[in-house]
């Protein structure tokens, strides 16, 4: 269970909610190593899930300090490609998985197994 106390949950959401999306996508990309990194992206109400290639690539400390972003939880590793999810406050998982799609031209990566949204990836339409 997440502490939210620990996490200072009520500064990230207030902090979260009027900063410019394109922004901190950009800094979330960089941070998770760029977009040739990112194996999968989806994200439900309140978390971006992210598979990379090079999980060394990965720059934990910058991804906690950036605003929405709460914690971030290492899952378990898919084949070669490690897990993650980005717990972010609520109302900023959606604009921000759409944010990182346009900063990092996600959609072009269909052919690499990038998967856009939730419902694509629990019933495995790549349509």
């Amino acid at each position: 269970m997440l502490n939210l106390k620990r996490f200072n949950f009520y500064r990230h959401y207030y902090r979260g909610v009027n900063m410019n999306q394109a922004s901190i996508a950009a800094e979330l990309l960089a941070a998770l190593g760029g977009a040739d990194n990112l194996v999968r992206l989806s994200c439900c109400a309140t978390r971006l899930r992210v598979d990379l290639h090079d999980d060394t690539l990965l720059d934990r400390a910058c991804l906690e300090r950036l605003a929405p972003v709460v914690a971030v939880i290492e899952g378990s590793a898919l084949g070669q490609h490690k897990a993650y999810q980005l717990v972010v406050a609520p109302g900023n998982a959606q604009s921000l998985y759409e944010a990182l799609v346009k900063a990092g031209r996600l959609d072009q990566h269909e052919e690499r197994g990038l998967l856009k949204g939730l419902g694509r990836r629990l019933f495995g339409s790549r349509d």
